[in-house]
Order: structure tokens, then C-alpha cells, then sequence
């Protein structure tokens, strides 16, 4: 082969490689950046029903969703304590809790890898429920009681 060839044949290959890596950068950042119809959550207990793309955003990065529906105050209270006592091994929040009011007290546990109903929720049966959904599980699930 000539050498004029081999040069030609070296550029057009050079220039594929770099412009297929700018076309993933575009098409990379564009498709990660794309946050509409998502929100931010500015808490891990909210008094709303957090819409189903945030949830499924939040979910795809490990999040659990606890919807607890309640007409007892105290079952609140205490649902309110769960993103940090739920926390991963190494500390971070994993739990969003969505407080909201109604005649029946029940949860409703997502996420990535389980979901779960309670009708009558108590204490000692959410805490098993987180135990079973969590995607990573914390330090109180993984020690014997």
C-alpha cells in the first residue's frame, strides 16, 4: 500500500474515534440531564404524595417508598423517626416517608427489589415489612433480635 493510503486510512479511523466520543458525551449528558417531571425531595418525610416519576427515579437509586396512609397521629410520629433509624450500613438515608391522611390507617412499602401492603400497620410488623423492602439492608435487619 501506498503511504499516502496508510495516512489517509490512519485520519478517517482518528476521526471516527473522535467524533463517535462527542456524539456519546451529547447523547450521554442529554439523556442523564433530562430531570423534567422529576422534583427534588427536600426532606425524607413529606406530607404529600410524591409523584411516580420522582418515585421511580429516586427508586432506581436505591430509595425505598413508605406511604402511610393514617388517621392515628402517634402512627405518624413514629413513621416520621424511620428515615434514620433505617439507615444503610455506612449511614446514608435510604427511606421516603409520605405521610398522608385518611380515614384508614395502612402502608404501602416500594421498592427496587419488593413491595409490600400493610392493612393494620403496628411498629413491630412496618419495622419486619422495611426489613423485607429495604434495598440495602441496615445494621437492625441484619443482627439477630
Amino acid at each position: 500500500m501506498p503511504r499516502d493510503v496508510k495516512k489517509i486510512s490512519a485520519l478517517i479511523i482518528a476521526a471516527t474515534m473522535i467524533f463517535s466520543s462527542f456524539a456519546f458525551f451529547i447523547t450521554g449528558f442529554r439523556a442523564s440531564g433530562d430531570t423534567t417531571g422529576t422534583q427534588k425531595l427536600d426532606s425524607f418525610v413529606v406530607n404529600y404524595a410524591v409523584d411516580s416519576d420522582t418515585e421511580s427515579a429516586y427508586m432506581a437509586s436505591g430509595f425505598t417508598f413508605m406511604k402511610l396512609y393514617y388517621g392515628n397521629q402517634s402512627m405518624a410520629d413514629f413513621s416520621a423517626t424511620l428515615p434514620d433509624q433505617m439507615t444503610t450500613v455506612d449511614g446514608r438515608k435510604q427511606l421516603v416517608v409520605e405521610l398522608l391522611r385518611s380515614n384508614e390507617t395502612y402502608a404501602v412499602l416500594r421498592s427496587a427489589v419488593n413491595a409490600t401492603t400493610l392493612r393494620e400497620p403496628k411498629e413491630s410488623s412496618i419495622m419486619e415489612a422495611l426489613c423485607s423492602v429495604l434495598v440495602f439492608k441496615p445494621s437492625r435487619c441484619l443482627l439477630p433480635a
